[in-house]
């Protein structure tokens, strides 16, 4: 039995809580000594008394320092995220095998082929600036955690399997662990649900709002579960609002976990806008083959069926619980179609059980026994 230590000070508590599900399910693992930071801590609440985890609240790196005995006994330091001031953990010589995951294979990888900058004069001039930081400041520091590291994680197969040319140790970790499947509901409204922060980043959602328009009448009950990011955002919340067909419910500021839980458990189905592709900073991402998104991670945990885009690689268990659409037309048909004949209770019933098993946790957690 051993000792596994998960680092987590990127406020990801979703990737946080699916290593620490899949952990405590392996027959391998004694102890899970966690570092992570207030926020995180709150955020999986539902841990925070569980006799197998031993938390460790800090805020930045350096405080890692404080715990060399601890991290003398583990068997291997997982790194969940390695970017910002997390990525100062190489510096630091711990004792103990390191392991980091790889959310953005370009950046890691590729970054000088997935170059993208903004033709407007003034954006272009702020791009180089963002440029500049990349090759001067993130891109050592994300090749340094590479070189330290003795094994890379990756969320997603495609990622691992185009950046196979690393000499490190390579195995595929996933964020999306399924926990439960949403129940079957036979209330009168649908309760669609968009989860994630509403940002133009990863999400479009001009597609859904276009589709909406034109849906018949259904008793839709739509949910924007995420806080608006800037002007657009809020934009956008005035958009859904001026769409007459359904009943809007959505939030202003940060939504703890409680209530996000509370309302996906409520979800009939998903609809998941997400981009094809995905900037940081001045590097682009493919989504689903280079990162992958939190969405999917959305769908898997709690098992309800989502209609998303077409472009979008699906595991094969997936596509019996997903509808996709290339564009509005397409998904007012899926919705009007999932809608009338309540499609999201069938595919519950008859494909959502099996659908879940490769992201069952006991099947990931053999990953696990054999990386110990």
């Amino acid at each position: 039995m051993q000792k596994i230590g998960l680092l987590e000070l990127a406020n990801h508590n979703e990737v946080l809580r699916a290593y620490i599900l899949i952990l405590l399910e392996s027959e391998k693992v004694k102890t899970v000594e966690i570092f992570t930071n207030k926020w995180n801590f709150n955020q999986v609440y539902d841990f925070q008394d569980n006799p197998r985890i031993n938390w460790h609240i800090i805020e930045n790196v350096s405080e890692l320092l404080e715990y060399e005995l601890i991290i003398k006994e583990l068997s291997v330091l997982i790194q969940t995220t390695i970017e910002d001031e997390s990525a100062k953990v190489v510096e630091l010589n711990i004792a103990c095998k390191l392991a980091i995951v790889i959310h953005n294979a370009h950046c890691q990888f590729q970054p000088f082929k997935n170059i993208v900058l903004n033709t407007h004069p003034i954006e272009f001039v702020k791009d180089i600036g963002r440029l500049l930081k990349f090759i001067l400041i993130k891109r050592p520091a994300l090749k340094r955690a590479e070189e330290k590291a003795d094994i890379l994680f990756f969320p997603i197969k495609n990622a691992l399997t185009k950046n196979k040319k690393s000499t490190k140790r390579m195995l595929c970790l996933p964020f999306s662990v399924n926990e439960e499947v949403s129940y079957i509901a036979f209330h009168e409204n649908i309760f669609i649900t968009i989860p994630g922060i509403i940002s133009d980043k990863s999400r479009d959602y001009e597609v859904v709002i276009e589709a909406l328009k034109k849906i018949k009448n259904h008793n839709i009950k739509l949910t924007l579960l995420g806080k608006p990011k800037g002007k657009y955002g809020l934009q956008i919340i005035n958009k859904f609002k001026k769409i007459n067909s359904l009943e809007l419910v959505c939030y202003t500021s940060f939504i703890p976990q409680e209530i996000y839980d509370k309302k996906m458990r409520e979800t009939d189905f998903l609809i998941l806008p997400m981009k094809e592709k995905m900037s940081f900073g001045v590097i682009t991402e493919k989504n689903g083959y280079s990162t992958t998104s939190g969405n999917i991670n959305d769908m898997v945990r709690y098992g309800i069926p989502a209609l998303l885009p077409a472009f979008y690689p699906l595991n094969n268990s997936l596509k019996s619980v997903v509808g996709q659409f290339q564009n509005a037309n397409e998904l007012t048909t899926l919705i009007d179609h999932w809608a009338e004949g309540k499609v999201y209770n069938k595919i519950k019933i008859e494909n959502m059980k099996e659908a879940m098993k490769p992201f069952d946790r006991k099947e990931l957690a053999i990953i696990v026994n054999e990386l110990i």
